[in-house]
């Protein structure tokens, strides 16, 4: 390994023999001639103006890679290793990449990976994403949250002999992200044809309770149900253990207080419970407005009302509610009552104890 030195020289290029005696010059081109012979090589790169040229080779013994000087003389680019075969880089006919390949981003119409068909293959679609295009359009795309098909593109499972397939697609509108999750289960998924061979059925039968129903029937008595867990539960008839006392969902619904409530009306008036009460206002004694927390459909709901008796002046009074409807009107949210003392003559009194229902609409 040799690098041109500076003796017998020009002084701007260590490659031109300076003038001199016959041995000198011969000795310079000798020098000169041995450095081409090892491409300029020694340890490190070349430097100093009279050592470097545009386009300059030479080889790095350190690392033993061969570099070309830049065309502005800057600096070296390393063209490769001669001591690895095709230095160290990847044949056209094929090997084994060792490193790591960067390529261009490319886009749908121009994928930055191509097999010959230009506007076909992958591309960068966005940070972390790999799309996949077909004829310049994106069909697909890859990222931490899964494969994304576009455009309705199907999964398709081709049969024994792939002369027909059977698709899965997503519908042509969806509301919002969807995800189906499959059972851990080896088995058949039914679909909402109108009828599975019971060959391709791991059991031909659900239980419900203490039912059998077979796949595809339905059942009218369903027997053997501890609890039933309903959001909307939706009956003809609701029966007691034994098939007695058959009420339906009418009965129950009209029959039923929509809004119930106990108080005490002396001193200031204090809800003891109540049901669908919002609050109670003492508008003076034995007068008394009740909100509702649900209003009524209309003002034709009715009021049941009744009060306890108390001792009053060594006597037991007794009262009586009215619903006032002089001052105000029932109203679909309100109502408004009188409380009434028979020991008094039926003046206004304030009641230790009022209960009252409303039944309605």
């Amino acid at each position: 390994m040799t690098r041109v030195n500076s003796t017998g020289k020009e002084s701007s290029s260590n490659f031109s023999p300076d003038n001199g005696t016959g041995l000198a010059v011969r000795t310079a081109i000798k020098d000169i001639l041995e450095s081409l012979r090892t491409v300029n090589s020694a340890a490190g790169d070349p430097s100093g103006a009279a050592n470097l040229a545009a386009y300059q080779l030479h080889i790095d013994s350190d690392t033993d890679t061969l570099k070309i000087r830049n065309g502005a003389n800057s600096a070296f680019v390393t063209l490769g290793n001669v001591s690895q075969t095709n230095f160290g880089f990847l044949s056209a006919s094929g090997g084994t990449l060792t490193g790591v390949l960067g390529v261009s981003a490319g886009s749908s119409s121009a994928p930055a990976l191509h097999f010959g068909d230009t506007n076909t293959g992958l591309f960068k679609k966005s940070t972390n994403q790999i799309g996949i295009a077909t004829a310049a359009i994106e069909q697909l795309f890859l990222d931490q949250n899964g494969i994304t098909l576009n455009a309705q593109n199907e999964v398709r499972f081709g049969d024994s002999d792939s002369s027909n397939y059977v698709g899965i697609k997503a519908p042509s509108t969806v509301s919002s992200n969807k995800t189906i999750t499959l059972p851990d289960e080896t088995g058949t998924l039914l679909t909402s044809a109108s009828s599975i061979a019971n060959s391709n059925l791991a059991n031909s039968s659900v239980t419900v309770g203490s039912t059998a129903i077979s796949l595809g029937a339905s059942a009218t008595t369903i027997a053997g149900l501890t609890t039933l867990t309903s959001t909307n539960f939706q009956a003809t008839n609701i029966k007691d253990t034994s098939g007695n006392n058959s009420s339906t969902p009418e009965e129950i619904a009209q029959g039923r207080a929509k809004a119930w409530i106990n108080f005490n009306g002396t001193g200031t008036a204090a809800i003891n419970d109540d049901f669908n009460i919002s609050t109670i206002t003492d508008n003076g004694t034995g007068d008394f407005t009740i909100r509702f927390s649900n209003a009524f459909s209309t003002t034709n709901y009715a009021v049941v009302a009744c009060n306890g008796r108390q001792i009053q002046s060594n006597s037991t009074n007794a009262f009586t509610i009215l619903v006032d409807e002089v001052n105000t009107a029932k109203e679909t949210g309100l109502f408004r009552i009188i409380s009434l003392g028979t020991n008094t003559y039926f003046n206004v009194v304030d009641p230790n104890s009022a209960n009252i229902a409303v039944f309605g609409d």
